[in-house]
């Protein structure tokens, strides 16, 4: 199938999001106590610092399991990726399903999540889902007709 304007761009913009998602995934995981510290004031109101120094081995496990949601962030951004640059920029109809499930259900959570401890107290987590989240409504939705009409 020849390609659309609104699938070359659509899948230009899919892979963006997917870079987005990489850099993001890295972050968590290099850097978990500078992506978990915010979110963890802005929710229980305590200073990390106080909460380290009287919870080494609890807070340790924080860190732990943020590291691990850094490394599913870029396995999904690895599978983002591959999907956009293999059969997303075909118009595949499959995978514009794929993605928009699996973005519906990542960046979902990901808002929902920012939502629940507080946005404007964790705004450098909640601009990160909401910039990612807006980058993969427009990926999904420039090509969509392209896509499901053919």
């Amino acid at each position: 199938m020849q390609q659309t304007l609104s699938i070359k761009i659509g899948w230009k913009v899919m892979l963006a999001m997917g870079i987005y998602l990489a850099a993001l995934g890295l972050f968590l995981v290099a850097a978990p106590q500078a992506a978990f510290e915010e979110a963890f004031t802005a929710f229980t109101g305590n200073s990390w610092t106080n909460f380290t120094s009287a919870n080494a081995e609890p807070s340790e496990l924080f860190l732990i399991m943020e590291k691990f949601v850094g490394a599913n962030v870029l396995s999904a951004a690895v599978l983002v990726i591959g999907i956009t640059l293999t059969s997303y920029r075909k118009g595949a109809r499959w995978s514009w399903y794929t993605l928009l499930v699996g973005g519906i259900i990542g960046w979902g959570s990901c808002l929902t999540f920012h939502v629940t401890i507080g946005i404007r107290e964790a705004l450098m987590g909640g601009l990160i889902s909401i910039i990612g989240t807006i980058i993969f409504i427009v990926a999904i939705v420039i090509p969509a007709k392209a896509i499901l009409t053919k």
